[in-house]
């Protein structure tokens, strides 16, 4: 289960940056419900002998917190961080456009639009019929003076 270690880094991660402040127990609670709740699809999944399943589960569970991190992240204005949590959530499931998008809308706030774009342009020639995507990539392209 290589999954379990990400998702207690990106639960750490998580808890350690929201529970610093006590008034927001309430929302810490709504943050991490999704969060919990992948955990313990896993962890019956885990029970049952269900191997694989498990391990999509426990997978799709550090995905959600480190997504839940890096837009954390971005919300206080620590870029760098939440650049960091979207790369670490875009290796823990199969389809991680969702990761890379929110990777170059970060790139594109941090001024490494030609990053932005370069990586756009894969998810994009990858998947043509993904608007959102093709979107941002179009922003991207703008912000970098590439479309006129």
């Amino acid at each position: 289960m290589k999954a379990l270690p990400l998702i207690r880094v990106g639960w750490l991660v998580l808890a350690a940056m929201v529970c610093a402040h006590t008034a927001w127990a309430q929302t810490v609670a709504a943050i991490l419900a999704p969060v919990d709740r992948a955990m313990a699809l896993a962890e019956a999944s885990l029970r049952e002998g269900e191997l694989q399943i498990a391990e999509s589960r426990y997978r799709a569970a550090a995905f959600d917190a480190w997504m839940t991190a890096g837009a954390l992240h971005v919300a206080a204005g620590r870029l760098p961080d939440a650049r960091d949590a979207f790369r670490q959530a875009s290796g823990t499931v199969a389809d991680p456009r969702a990761a890379y998008r929110s990777l170059a809308v970060v790139q594109m706030q941090t001024g490494e639009t030609p990053a932005a774009v370069a990586l756009l342009m894969r998810l994009s020639a990858g998947a043509p019929d993904d608007l959102p995507t093709r979107r941002l990539l179009a922003q991207a392209l703008t912000a970098n003076d590439q479309l006129a």
